[in-house]
């Protein structure tokens, strides 16, 4: 029995450590969009370059953290590529925070 419940205290801690290692960071991902989206996106979200969504009304954002994560790596239509120039974490918080806009 003492082994079980030490088994799961392990188990629970390791979880936590993992999933907190992976949270989004709301606030790092307004500075990593400032810098890296905003140029074509607008500080608001609201879009500047041709066909870049409109984040404030969240039609864009309707997806899943996945499909938007892969649409940031891989870019798509004019905007290129993150692969490489953000990290997975940058790429995930900049997610977050774009969830923050509408």
């Amino acid at each position: 029995m003492k082994s079980v419940i030490v088994k799961i205290l392990f188990m629970t801690c390791l979880y936590t450590v993992v999933f907190a290692a992976h949270a989004a960071d709301i606030a790092k991902g307004s500075a990593v969009y400032a810098n890296n989206c905003q140029i074509c996106h607008a500080d608001d979200g609201s879009g500047v370059t041709p066909d870049a969504p409109d984040f404030r009304f969240g039609d864009s954002l309707i997806k899943p953290d996945k499909q938007l994560f892969s649409t940031i790596s891989s870019g798509v239509g004019m905007m290129p590529a993150f692969r490489g120039v953000l990290s997975e974490q940058d790429i995930l918080d900049v997610i977050a925070y774009l969830r923050t806009l509408n």
